[in-house]
C-alpha cells in the first residue's frame, strides 16, 4: 500500500503532498494519459513551498556533464514591513541545454511566488499571493509548453488558539497547447486544533477550493480529522479519518492530429480510516497495533468523445509490533498483513456509436513476519540479527495476461562488531536472501525459479589519532538463479554471478592546512552457467574493475581551499569459451580506461557566503574505439542573507 504523509506530522504539508498521497492508481493513470499539466501544478506547489522553508538566501549554479549544460538559480527572501506586516519572495529558475550534432535543444522552467501578509487585528490577518509558472520545453519532443499565473487574496480569522477560518478568492490565467483561458476561484480553509473533548484531543482540518474557466473547471476538497488520547506512559489511542476529492481539467491534443484540441477530465476520490494503538505490556515492552482501511475511485474521460478509464481500489493494512528494551539487549517482533484490490474498466469507442467496456480486477495479499534483535556482549562486542519471511500472492482476471503468481521470501542478516582498542574497530556482516517465484498458470510456469543471494562483508576501521583514518572493506557476494522445470544439465538459464570487492579509503592530515584523501577500489566478477545438483559452474564472462582517486586538500588562508587531484578507472572484460578439444579459453572482449585531473576550489569569505567549483577532465580510451575527452564541471554560489 502506498503510504501517505500524516496531516499532523511535524513537517508542513503541501497541497502537492496531499494530492500525491491519494494512491498509486492516480500516478499510473497520470502517466498513461499524459496529464502533464496536473503534474506540473503539483510540482510547482511542492517546490515553492519547499523554498519558503529555507532561510533568506540566494543560490546560483552552473553544471556541465557530457553534452548537458544546466543553469539554475534560487532566491528566498523575507522582509519585515513593520511590526504587523511581512513580505515573502521565492524564485527558482532552471535552464537546460542539450547539445546534439543537428541542433541545440533547450528547456526552461521558471517559478515565482510573492506573498504579502498583514495582521489587521490580533485575530484577523490578510494576505495576498501571486504565483507564476512558465515552462518552455522543446527538449522532450512533446508540446509541454505551459504558462500559468495565479493571484489570490485571503483572510484568516483566528478568534482563539484552537480555531481558524480562512476564505479565499483567486484569479488565474493559463496558456497550454496554444489555448488561453482565464478563470475565477474561491475557497475556504478551517482548522480546529487540540480541542479537548472528554479527555480526547481533537484536530480537524478542512480545505476546499473551486476554479471556473471558460471550458474547464477544477475542484479540490480535503478533510482530515484526528482524535487521540494519552492514557499513561507508552499507552495511547489515535483515530485518523481522511477524505480527499480532486477534479482537474486540462487541454489535450489528438496524437494523430496535434491541432485538434480537447479537454480531458480527471476526478479522484479517496477515503481512509486509520487506528493506531500503543500499549505498555510491562516495564520494558510496548505493543504497537495499527489498522488502516482506504478506498479510492479514479476516472479519466475526454469531454470530446467520452473516452474514459476508470479504476476503483481498496486497501487494508494490519500491523503488529512488540518492542522490548533492556539494559544489554533490545529488539522488536513485527507482523504485517496487507490486502489490495483493484477493479479497472476502460471504455473504447466502437461501431454504431457503442462504447464497449473492457475491464478486469486484481487482488494482492502480502504477509510479512520478522524479528530485529541486538545484544551487547561486553564493552567491546555487540551482536545484531535481522530475520524475516514474507509471502506475496497476486491474482488477476485479465484473460490477456494470466500472470497470477506467488512469491515466498526469506531473509537473514547477522552482524558482529568488535573493538580491539579505542582506535581499532572491526565489523562483519553476513546475509542470506532466498526467493521462490511461482506462476499459478501453466502458460508461464516455465518462469518458476529460485533466487539465492549470499554475502559476507568484513570492515576494518583504524584511527590512531585525529590526523589519520583508514577504512578497509571486503565484500564477497554470490547470486544463484535456478529454474524449477529446466534440465539442470542442458538449461542455459540457470546462472551464477560472483563478486569479490575490495574498498580502501585513507585520509591523512599533514598539517593544519594540508591533508590528503586516497581511495582505491577493485572488483573481480564472473558470470556463467550454473549446475545446481553438482554445484559447479561454466564461466561465460568475467571482468575486473579498478578505480583510484587521489585528492590533496590545501587551505590558502582562512577563505580559500584548493583541492587538486586525479582519478583513474579501468575495466577489462573477458569471454570464456569451450574449444572443440574441450579446453577452456579466455579471450579479451573489451577494455575501457579513463583518467584525468580533478580540481575543487572553495571560497568562503564569511560564514554566509560560499563559492564552490568542481571540475573533472577525463581522457577515455575504449577497446577498438577512438579516444575522446569528457569535460565536466560544476560551479555554484550560496549566499545566506
Amino acid at each position: 500500500m502506498l503510504s501517505r504523509p500524516s496531516p499532523w506530522s511535524s513537517e508542513p504539508e503541501t497541497s502537492c503532498q496531499r494530492h500525491s498521497g491519494k494512491g498509486v492508481l492516480a500516478v499510473l493513470v497520470f502517466a498513461a494519459c499524459c496529464l502533464l499539466s496536473f503534474d506540473a501544478v503539483a510540482q510547482d506547489r511542492q517546490r515553492l513551498n519547499g523554498i519558503r522553508q529555507l532561510p533568506k538566501m540566494t543560490w546560483w549554479g552552473f553544471r556541465r556533464d557530457l553534452n548537458i549544460l544546466e543553469w539554475e538559480s534560487l532566491l528566498n527572501y523575507r522582509l519585515k514591513l513593520g511590526p504587523r506586516a511581512e513580505f515573502n519572495l521565492s524564485e527558482q529558475f532552471r535552464s537546460t541545454l542539450q547539445q546534439t550534432r543537428n541542433e541545440d535543444l533547450w528547456k526552461d522552467n521558471h517559478n515565482l511566488a510573492m506573498n504579502l501578509k498583514r495582521s489587521l487585528t490580533p485575530s484577523l490577518t490578510f494576505e495576498t499571493d501571486f504565483t507564476s509558472h512558465v515552462q518552455v520545453d522543446p527538449l522532450s519532443g512533446f508540446d509541454n509548453d505551459l504558462s500559468r499565473n495565479t493571484g489570490t487574496a485571503a483572510f484568516t480569522y483566528r478568534p482563539s488558539a484552537n480555531f481558524s477560518l480562512g476564505p479565499t478568492v483567486s484569479t488565474e490565467w493559463q496558456t497550454q497547447l496554444g489555448q488561453r483561458d482565464h478563470g475565477l476561484g474561491y475557497g475556504l480553509k478551517a482548522d480546529v486544533t487540540e480541542l479537548d473533548l472528554l479527555g480526547y484531543q481533537n484536530n480537524l482540518a478542512v480545505d476546499g477550493s473551486r476554479h471556473i474557466f471558460d471550458r474547464r473547471e477544477n475542484h479540490d476538497f480535503s478533510l482530515r480529522y484526528r482524535m487521540q488520547r494519552q492514557f499513561y506512559e507508552s499507552t495511547a489511542d489515535t483515530l485518523i479519518v481522511v477524505i480527499d476529492r480532486l477534479r482537474q481539467d486540462s487541454f489535450e491534443s489528438t496524437p494523430s492530429d496535434p491541432t485538434e484540441i480537447f479537454v480531458r477530465n480527471l476526478t479522484l476520490t479517496s477515503r481512509r480510516v486509520e487506528n493506531r494503538l500503543s500499549y505498555r505490556l510491562g516495564g520494558q515492552s510496548t505493543l504497537f497495533a495499527g489498522t488502516s482501511l482506504s478506498s479510492s475511485h479514479f476516472r479519466v474521460n475526454s469531454l470530446r468523445d467520452t473516452l474514459q478509464n476508470e479504476k476503483a481500489g481498496f486497501d487494508a493494512v494490519q500491523s503488529l509490533r512488540i518492542r522490548t528494551r533492556k539494559q544489554r539487549w533490545g529488539g522488536e517482533f513485527f507482523w504485517t498483513y496487507r490486502f489490495r484490490s483493484l477493479d479497472e474498466n476502460e471504455t473504447t469507442p466502437g461501431p454504431f456509436d457503442r462504447f464497449p467496456s473492457v475491464g478486469f480486477d486484481t487482488e494482492e495479499v502480502w504477509v510479512n513476519l520478522g524479528l530485529n534483535q541486538g545484544y551487547r556482549l561486553a564493552a567491546t562486542d555487540s551482536l545484531a540479527l535481522h530475520t524475516s519471511v514474507s509471502k506475496f500472492q497476486y491474482d488477476t482476471s485479465d484473460t490477456t495476461n494470466t500472470n497470477q503468481h506467488d512469491q515466498l521470501q526469506w531473509q537473514l542478516t547477522f552482524s558482529h562488531v568488535h573493538r580491539f582498542a579505542q582506535n581499532l574497530r572491526m565489523k562483519w556482516t553476513a546475509s542470506a536472501f532466498l526467493k521462490h517465484f511461482v506462476f499459478l498458470s501453466g502458460q508461464f510456469s516455465g518462469g518458476n525459479n529460485w533466487q539465492r543471494d549470499f554475502q559476507l562483508t568484513p570492515t576494518i576501521e583504524y584511527s590512531p589519532g585525529s590526523r589519520f583514518s583508514f577504512v578497509q572493506q571486503f565484500t564477497v557476494r554470490a547470486k544463484y538463479q535456478t529454474f524449477d522445470f529446466d534440465d539442470p544439465e542442458t538449461s542455459t538459464r540457470n546462472s551464477v554471478n560472483r563478486q569479490y570487492i575490495v574498498r580502501n579509503k585513507t585520509s591523512y592530515q599533514f598539517s593544519r592546512v594540508s591533508a590528503i584523501d586516497a581511495r582505491f577500489d577493485i572488483e573481480f566478477a564472473e558470470r556463467g552457467k550454473f549446475f545446481y545438483d553438482a554445484w559447479r559452474q561454466r564461466l561465460a564472462l568475467s571482468w575486473r574493475n579498478t578505480e583510484m582517486q587521489l585528492i590533496l586538500r590545501r587551505s590558502l588562508g582562512s577563505d580559500w581551499q584548493v583541492s587538486p587531484g586525479a582519478s583513474f578507472f579501468r575495466q577489462t572484460r573477458w569471454e570464456h569459451r569451450l574449444s572443440p578439444s574441450g579446453e577452456r579459453n579466455r579471450n579479451l572482449k573489451a577494455r575501457h580506461t579513463s583518467f584525468g585531473p580533478i580540481l575543487e576550489i572553495r571560497y568562503r569569505p564569511t560564514s554566509a557566503v560560499q563559492v564552490v567549483f568542481y571540475g573533472n577532465i577525463q581522457k577515455s580510451n575504449s577497446f577498438r574505439r577512438d579516444s575522446e575527452t569528457i569535460n565536466a564541471f560544476d560551479l555554484n554560489l550560496n549566499w545566506i542573507f
